[in-house]
């Protein structure tokens, strides 16, 4: 592993990028939290890369040449000015973890679909309008997380049989998007929305530990069924409701 974060680094060091110092015996590199504004195209000599952690930095886009490293399976660009993401990144199909949170991101490809292997997908605090319908390509997602941007409707999530974290706070959503049944999810955050009825379908995931309604319009929490579906939630350790402030004239 090389280990990179905290260095003041304005880029990725040349000497690990070099064919003389054998890039391809590299499987881990960490370099988050300093100030690198661009990824050297030599990137590709790392062609064993199964871990490449780039987040907290300055970074604009990512190199196309990424797109070699087809053995990569975990990518965190988070925190950085990613306007895009670039198509090579749709390429990596040994990806298990995405992290793209916290950028200026204003549109996914129809691509996305292509990463099937996809375990955690976070694109929190972006600036998404829509999600592409071929997400629920994603079968093997576990972690969700699109909360923070301007999304008025998510594609209906049948095929995720293997959700356990949902987080879509701070959007737009009128309507939660369909799960499936046989879900053992644990998380499911909602908070900030335009939600004009909650399903009582709590019940239906008796695994759920965390659910966060904070934010919504108080009559959704005065429906029998709603407060029975929590009640019947065993296993369940936090639950937010906090209303959402009344906004107030100034005389």
């Amino acid at each position: 592993m090389v280990n990179l974060e905290n260095k003041n680094l304005l880029g990725l060091p040349h000497e690990i990028l070099s064919k003389n110092s054998a890039p391809e015996s590299i499987v881990e590199l960490r370099a988050s939290s300093n100030t690198i504004n661009s990824i050297d195209q030599r990137i590709a000599n790392l062609l064993n890369l199964r871990h490449l952690d780039l987040s907290v930095n300055n970074l604009e886009y990512l190199p196309e040449q990424v797109e070699c490293l087809s053995f990569l399976e975990y990518l965190d660009v988070s925190d950085n000015k990613i306007k895009e993401v670039v198509p090579a990144v749709w390429d990596l199909g040994s990806l298990h973890i995405l992290r793209f949170s916290r950028n200026h991101i204003s549109h996914l490809s129809d691509h996305l679909g292509n990463l099937t292997n996809l375990r955690e997908l976070r694109f929190s605090k972006n600036r998404l309008l829509s999600i592409p319908e071929q997400i629920t390509n994603l079968s093997n997602i576990e972690i969700l997380d699109l909360s923070g941007n301007n999304l008025p409707e998510i594609p209906d999530l049948l095929s995720f049989t293997k959700l356990k974290v949902l987080c879509l706070a701070s959007n737009r959503l009128s309507n939660i998007p369909s799960l499936c049944k046989a879900l053992l999810l644990e998380d499911l955050d909602l908070e900030s929305n335009n939600l004009e009825c909650i399903p009582a379908m709590m019940s239906v995931y008796p695994n759920l530990t965390r659910i966060n309604f904070a934010g919504l319009l108080p009559f959704l929490y005065c429906t029998n069924p709603l407060c029975d579906a929590i009640f019947a939630l065993l296993r369940l350790i936090a639950l937010d409701l906090v209303l959402p402030r009344q906004q107030t004239s100034t005389p």
